[in-house]
C-alpha cells in the first residue's frame, strides 16, 4: 500500500501560488543606501509582471519610529526578521548596488541555503556560493544605448530607450530584433 508524500511548507506554498495564479514574486535586498535604485528595480519588474517586496523602512533617514536607540535595536531586528520572511515567500532575489554589506551578505547566504535563485545588478558584488566560486551572474542593468551590444533578454518589452536603464534578467527575452 502506498502513502500519499506529504508537501513541505515550501511545496504547499509553491503549490498554492501555482494554483491562485500568484505571479513570479521578486524581493530586493541590498543597502538602503540604493532605495533610489530599488524603487526604479520595483518600477521596472512590476511593469513586468512580477510581485515585487523590498524593504520598506530606511532607517538612514531619521524617523520618529526609530528616534529612540533601543526601539531602533528591536525595530532593527524585527526588520531583519521581516525581510527574511520576505525571501522565503520570494521565488527569486535581486541584489541592488555596487556594494554588498554584512546584512546583504547575510540575506544572500540565506536564499541561497532556501535554494532561491539571486541575481545581481553588479555580478562583481556577488560574495559567491559558500564553499564555491561566484555564481548567479545573471542580471544586471541592461547597457543598451550607453555603447555596448544589447544584453540578451532585458525585461523591458516595450523596447530600449537609451535613457532609461533597467534591469536585465538573461535569458527572458530573444534581443536579435534590437
Amino acid at each position: 500500500m502506498s502513502y500519499p508524500q506529504l508537501l513541505s511548507p515550501e511545496e504547499k506554498l509553491a503549490d498554492a501560488k501555482a494554483r491562485l495564479g500568484i505571479p513570479k514574486i521578486v524581493v530586493i535586498c541590498g543597502s538602503t543606501r540604493f532605495m533610489d535604485e530599488m524603487t526604479a528595480a520595483d518600477c521596472e519588474l512590476t511593469w513586468a509582471g512580477h510581485i515585487v517586496v523590498k524593504p520598506g523602512c530606511n532607517m538612514k533617514i531619521a524617523d520618529r519610529l526609530w528616534a529612540d536607540d533601543a526601539e531602533a535595536e528591536a525595530g532593527k531586528i524585527r526588520l531583519d526578521e521581516l525581510h527574511r520572511a520576505k525571501i522565503r515567500l520570494a521565488d527569486e532575489v535581486l541584489v541592488i548596488g555596487d556594494y554588498v554589506g554584512d546584512s546583504t551578505r547575510a540575506e544572500i547566504a540565506y536564499a541561497r541555503e532556501l535554494g532561491k535563485p539571486v541575481r545581481f545588478t553588479h555580478p562583481e558584488v556577488d560574495p559567491g556560493e559558500p564553499g564555491g566560486d561566484s555564481a548567479s551572474r545573471e542580471t544586471g542593468w541592461c547597457t543598451f544605448g550607453e555603447g555596448d551590444a544589447p544584453g540578451s533578454g532585458c525585461i523591458l518589452p516595450a523596447g530600449h530607450m537609451p535613457a532609461n536603464r533597467h534591469v536585465v534578467t538573461y535569458g527572458d527575452v530573444d534581443h536579435d530584433d534590437y
